[in-house]
């Protein structure tokens, strides 16, 4: 169980978990140019990169790009995590998000190509992965879907590590998340939290 905190502030992220959920869950099919030609976009200021083959590192300070690259997903598959955000990542989300980080349409969002985990400021992923998120029950979909944070069993190191992960898989491309970042925000959930 979460502690109260974290459990009260997850009312706050109702709104972020709607609109990474049912807003901001792209197809995996890579982002097209100008004139549909096959590259990747900028997600900030909407140029293009001039070279998608070399994206095997996170993004430079506030550049975040998405091609479809099943590499991740293969490696995931075989067993292969090198890395503790990857040892992370299946241990807490594939289930759900899948190895291939495409998650199931309707049910469950897709993390690659997400223009939420792409954004130049992580902190929506941070909050997401702390506090997890709940879709309201509609007539349309009757059963809220939620996902569960991870306050009470990840740290601030993991969290970073973990949230670099997916921003940097299946052909994300995007700034690493700073332990620092992660510390400040759960300071200001458990801030948020005491006024409740």
């Amino acid at each position: 169980m979460p502690p109260a905190p974290f459990a009260a502030a997850a009312v706050a992220t109702v709104a972020l978990a709607a609109a990474v959920c049912l807003g901001a869950a792209p197809t995996t099919t890579p982002v097209l140019g100008p004139k549909g030609e096959d590259r990747p976009q900028q997600i900030e200021g909407g140029r293009y990169l001039a070279d998608a083959g070399k994206t095997l590192a996170p993004a430079p300070q506030g550049v975040s790009s998405y091609v479809a690259d099943p590499a991740t997903a293969r490696a995931l598959r075989a067993g292969v995590n090198d890395g503790r955000g990857a040892e992370l990542y299946v241990d807490n989300c594939a289930a759900c998000h899948r190895s291939d980080g495409a998650g199931y349409e309707r049910v469950f969002p897709s993390i690659a190509g997400n223009a939420r985990v792409l954004a130049s400021d992580p902190s929506s992923v941070i909050r997401l992965i702390l506090l997890g998120g709940r879709l309201p029950a509609t007539s349309a979909a009757p059963s809220g879907l939620a996902m569960p944070g991870f306050a009470w069993r990840l740290s601030d190191r993991e969290v970073a590590l973990l949230g670099t992960f997916i921003r940097n898989s299946w052909g994300n491309h995007a700034p690493a998340i700073g332990i620092q970042d992660v510390s400040r925000i759960r300071r200001d959930i458990e801030r948020t939290a005491a006024h409740f």
